[in-house]
């Protein structure tokens, strides 16, 4: 089961009631896609058998967190959508009783960025603010845990963020993507992107390298926003992005010692084919979307445009110079699950179970940098998600 969630009060408040119709209108459209799937019936590449009746659907449940009309059917009662921890409550509770029920989800869809569905506000572990201000990680891990550890988490989860504006075409761009995601696709060549920082393109190559398909990794400089080619991201399937983010910009950044020429902006990303696309980025920042709208997000100008997820951090995030690690680990492991066609909110959940395996087995640990790291990902996209079927 796929279990989507939203606040009735928060959606109509921002979008008014005709722009709340038709985003629930475009949430059941999304059920009956899931329903209709039948590749989330078996593992990925297993074909059915020749002339066998085909499988049901991805079963799902739409809920309202502040309606108690939705959650009637569960015994349950609302609670305030503006609280992250009475949600994350609910979550518990609705998952036990769906459970009892032989329904027990293995999604879990959240529609609305952090005015509908608040992030949880977590401690940062890094505590020297001389070299990480960031006072609190804006996460999901809260919603995808079933305890009060919310470092490593135990359910699939991704998230359809909206901007500030209140019109509802950003959220209901992402419900047609996710709705095309499960329709039938002919499968596909996989053409892949990589780009990243000079500085850092030792750990990028070993992270790009495992889903390149024998392309190379650009590197700013030489490439600026001005000399990057839209042709490398159109109809590529797999995008990778290590360069430098910053909380208040809309840009991303290069570097070669201490030059930072501008790499990326959101309107690169116009007028080229990303749908169906997931978009990796390892960007301070990448994924910080309060306040902004696609023209001042990258990440939101992808979803706009039809892209499948991004996954990327919320705060300031950690790599090495060298050798992968912290971010490009964890990117790698999910580029890799997800090259291998697993859904990406399993994907994202076993890339940070390796994660915090291969740390605590080289350490004996999750230090400061490992704990903001598993917090500070986020994903955005439908976590049921994955790509079609690769042509040979």
């Amino acid at each position: 089961m796929e279990l989507i969630l939203s606040s009735k009060q928060h959606l109509q408040a921002k979008y008014g009631h005709e722009g709340f119709l038709a985003l629930h209108a475009k949430m059941e459209e999304l059920q009956a896609a899931l329903s209709q799937d039948e590749s989330l019936c078996r593992p990925p590449g297993k074909t059915t058998t020749p002339g066998a009746r085909p499988e049901k659907g991805l079963p799902s449940a739409l809920i309202y967190v502040d309606d108690a009309n939705s959650l009637a059917p569960y015994r349950l009662r609302p609670v305030n959508p503006a609280q992250p921890q009475a949600i994350k409550t609910l979550l518990d509770r609705l998952e036990r009783r769906l459970a009892a029920k032989k329904q027990a989800p293995c999604y879990f869809l959240i529609v609305g960025g952090d005015d509908i569905i608040p992030f949880h506000r977590l401690p940062n572990p890094i505590a020297d603010a001389t070299w990480d201000d960031d006072r609190a990680v804006y996460s999901d891990n809260g919603y995808a845990s079933r305890d009060k550890e919310y470092v490593v988490p135990e359910r699939a989860l991704g998230r359809l963020p909206d901007g500030q504006s209140p019109d509802p075409t950003l959220l209901l761009a992402q419900l047609d993507t996710a709705i095309a995601g499960h329709k039938k696709r002919a499968a596909a060549a996989l053409r892949t992107l990589g780009y990243s920082a000079r500085i850092w393109r030792t750990p990028a190559n070993k992270v790009y390298q495992p889903i390149a398909g024998g392309r190379r990794l650009h590197t700013s400089p030489p490439q600026t926003v001005v000399s990057f080619k839209r042709a490398w991201l159109d109809g590529a399937r797999l995008l990778y992005f290590n360069l430098h983010g910053l909380v208040d910009k809309e840009m991303w950044y290069g570097q070669e010692g201490e030059d930072y020429p501008l790499a990326f902006s959101p309107n690169l990303v116009d007028g080229v084919n990303v749908r169906g696309t997931v978009v990796a980025s390892e960007a301070c920042y990448g994924a910080h979307t309060i306040g902004k709208d696609p023209p001042t997000s990258i990440a939101l100008r992808f979803l706009r445009c039809g892209a499948a997820c991004f996954l990327g951090s919320t705060c300031r995030s950690y790599g090495q110079p060298k050798e992968p690690g912290e971010a490009d680990l964890l990117v790698l492991y999910f580029l890799q699950y997800v090259l291998h066609r697993l859904p990406v909110g399993d994907a994202l959940l076993k890339a940070k179970i390796d994660y915090a395996k291969r740390q605590i087995r080289h350490q004996g640990l999750l230090d400061e940098d490992d704990q903001k790291t598993l917090l500070e990902f986020v994903l955005y996209g439908d976590p049921s998600f994955c790509l079609p079927d690769q042509r040979r």
